[in-house]
């Protein structure tokens, strides 16, 4: 059984690796004057812009970004200057502190980011197709139940972090 598991498991990463090699992604880039981080940066500023205006906050901070993305802040202040040059975001100051820095979306970067949710939307309603409603909902569900585990993962492994870092506050 633990052989039969190991392979299962071992077919499992090699079809997650050929599927992230196959550049899919790449199909749906809006266009060359990004770079694959720049429009992954781009993509979380409009992921957060349309979170936030439930809550009437307008733009994400640079180190807010960088938490999203799990990348370092000199990283995401590289990149944001460049979208900045090239008119996708512009930088404000927080309405209610203008030390706060919030970077928000341009039309033009409004702009490509509806135009690349078609996109995606056209790849996916293809793949739809290919597979079928019954095994498109089925991967739905799997690939939900996925990330559940790994949200699991994620929070064990945080919270183990806390507790070694209270061990070692309390060593000291």
């Amino acid at each position: 059984m633990k052989n039969e598991t190991t392979s299962i498991a071992q077919e499992l990463m090699n079809s997650l690796h050929t599927f992230r090699k196959v550049g899919w992604l790449k199909q749906t880039k809006p266009t060359d004057e990004l770079s694959h981080v720049e429009f992954l940066v781009l993509r979380g500023i409009h992921f957060h812009s349309s979170e936030q205006n439930q809550q009437d906050i307008k733009g994400i901070t640079p180190s807010g970004i960088g938490q999203f993305m799990h990348i370092a802040s000199p990283t995401v202040t590289q990149h944001i200057t460049n979208l900045e040059q090239k008119g996708y975001v512009i930088r404000e100051a927080d309405k209610q502190d203008r030390r706060v820095v919030r970077i928000n979306l341009t039309e033009k970067g409004i702009q490509v980011m509806d135009n690349t949710k078609l996109e995606f939307l056209k790849v996916f309603e293809g793949l739809v197709g290919y597979l079928g409603e019954t095994e498109s909902n089925e991967l739905v569900l799997l690939l939900k139940k996925s990330a559940e585990y790994i949200r699991d993962l994620q929070k064990l492994d945080d919270s183990k972090q806390e507790k070694r870092k209270e061990n070692s506050q309390e060593n000291k």
